[in-house]
């Protein structure tokens, strides 16, 4: 139930949400059933009661659902867009958008959720203990709630990432030690997983054991990759005198050729300078810059994971700028978590370089909603402009995704009044066999000035049209000849 900044979804599985809980939208996976249900069976399965399974389900999926609105109302507060996805590891709090948090906010975000867990466990163990006698139905959804709230707090408090204990760990640590932060943190993992997978094994709890050692070899890796970065970035800084020149004497001519490089598409050259200034990086501004210029490097040259690696290493509570995630995340398969940084990024730069990304993402995670906000938003549909909006269109209706190319293509035609995208509507609509909507969009096209009538008669797509009662008015209507 870790709290992760800007986690979407896993498998690129469609991300709409099922219900919004105080604003706050939220999803839940097949996958969460599926976990509750083997803790139910672990719970309950060779019990005298198996059938405790049924009250079990509804008390799993409040205690993690309460537990992660506690994130999500908190991260608010603090100026982030939360969005929550229970998920096949529990639940997520991903944060879609908002401003950087400070250290200490970020480990009471951490922490938020936890607390949630502590005061409704803690107060169910009190009327336990202290309350009247209860039948054993009630008995049982006690010690259910019990469990599910206050003994997974705890166990979330533990100092392990993902765990939001682990968040409270690295948050801390980064304050006091900067980029060297996350590598003991990562460190400090590992020991505690270590630990506690040697209780499991002696326990004989096979499922904790699995789970712990995961976590153990997840952070173990981590702690590797991040250690030459880290390294490189503080050793040569600690060797300089404190009175070393500011960015403006030192790194300023090289940060600007860098950008320069990467402005002119010469990522080779991006990479070969911006890994030569890590370790001239000491302040958090000329960390910010240089990491940004290593993480585009290595994305713009097929390294996804070394970018990807090298944003691990972003001063705390600085967001990466939203083009770059979006790209990492496209190019490491992410689909689905690239849509929503791709369609930050385009209201800032509506070019064909983002365009073409966020159609892709959109089509690869069936997920349009982000692009529909656009053009619901008249400013920003007008910043973005129609053409990168027309290519978002067109490839969802390549990807066969007709019912969100017609969805797309309406709103295009409203916003900007083109033929075009009033043609493509009835495309999309032929292809999902509603011939008379179709037909009324063709004329649309038409009244709007279709350009070239013949492609009434070309475009296969509107093969399913053509039979029907007034498509040869229609033809007739844009000029061609009766036949």
């Amino acid at each position: 139930m870790a709290c992760a900044r800007r986690w979407l979804q896993s498998f690129g599985l469609n991300v709409t949400p099922h219900f919004s809980l105080f604003g706050v939208p939220v999803r839940v996976h097949g996958a969460f059933w599926f976990l509750a249900l083997i803790l139910g069976f672990l719970q309950y399965g060779r019990s005298s009661h198996p059938w405790a399974i049924v009250m079990w389900l509804p008390i799993v999926f409040l205690a993690v659902l309460l537990h992660e609105m506690g994130h999500a109302l908190t991260g608010r507060r603090f100026g982030l867009r939360p969005e929550v996805h229970l998920t096949s590891m529990g639940g997520h709090t991903a944060w879609s958008a908002g401003r950087n948090l400070t250290h200490w906010r970020s480990i009471l975000v951490s922490f938020a959720g936890p607390a949630v867990g502590l005061v409704i466990g803690g107060g169910a163990l009190a009327f336990a203990a202290f309350g009247p006698s209860v039948p054993f139905v009630a008995r049982l959804a006690l010690q259910d709630i019990i469990w599910t709230n206050l003994g997974w707090a705890v166990f979330n408090l533990l100092p392990i990432l993902p765990l939001d204990g682990g968040h409270i760990v690295a948050a801390a640590l980064d304050r006091f030690f900067g980029v060297r932060g996350q590598r003991w943190a990562r460190l400090v993992s590992v020991v505690v997983a270590c630990a506690l997978l040697a209780l499991a094994v002696a326990y004989r709890n096979v499922f904790m054991a699995f789970m712990i050692g995961m976590w153990a070899l997840q952070n173990y890796r981590e702690w590797q990759a991040s250690s030459q970065f880290a390294d490189r970035l503080q050793t040569q800084a600690r060797m300089r005198p404190r009175a070393a020149a500011p960015q403006s004497e030192s790194l300023e001519a090289p940060l600007r050729e860098a950008w320069s490089a990467l402005e002119a598409g010469d990522a080779q050259r991006v990479r070969r300078i911006a890994e030569a200034l890590v370790s001239r990086a000491r302040t958090e501004d000329d960390r910010f810059d240089v990491v940004h210029l290593v993480a585009w490097g290595r994305a713009l040259t097929g390294d996804p994971e070394g970018a990807a690696q090298a944003l691990r290493m972003l001063p705390a509570g600085r967001l990466p700028d939203a083009l770059l995630e979006g790209v990492i995340q496209l190019e490491l398969g992410r689909p689905a978590q690239a849509v929503k940084p791709l369609a930050e990024a385009i209201v800032g730069r509506a070019d064909d370089f983002v365009a073409k990304r966020l159609a892709r993402a959109a089509a690869g995670s069936a997920r349009y909603d982000d692009v529909l906000a656009i053009l619901d938003d008249a400013s920003k549909s007008e910043a973005v402009g129609v053409r990168a909006l027309q290519i978002v269109a067109n490839e969802a209706f390549y990807a066969g995704h007709h019912e969100a190319a017609a969805k797309l293509g309406e709103r295009l035609f409203t916003r900007f009044g083109q033929a075009t995208d009033a043609f493509n509507v009835a495309c999309a609509l032929g292809q999902l066999g509603r011939g008379s909507d179709a037909l009324e969009w063709l004329e649309k096209s038409i009244d709007a000035g279709l350009s070239d009538p013949s492609v009434i008669d070309r475009d296969g797509d509107l093969a399913p049209l053509r039979a029907l009662p007034g498509f040869q008015a229609l033809r007739v209507k844009a000029g061609l000849a009766a036949t």
